[in-house]
């Protein structure tokens, strides 16, 4: 199973992918489980979204 994880430490905030074998990829956007959700992501997202559009966009 996939998965993604956030965390705050004291580098500030992080996200991260982690696979099913335990290896964790660092990055600013992830979109894991079906092929509707990868497909929303390509269509929808701007690193300049703000927080309605963001929003909006998670439902």
């Amino acid at each position: 199973m996939d998965t993604m994880i956030c965390r705050w430490d004291k580098r500030g905030p992080g996200l991260y992918y982690v696979d099913s074998e335990g290896n964790w990829i660092s990055g600013t956007a992830f979109s894991v489980g079906s092929v509707y959700a990868y497909g929303v992501m390509d269509r929808g997202y701007s690193y300049d979204l703000d927080v309605e559009q963001a929003y909006d966009l998670a439902h």
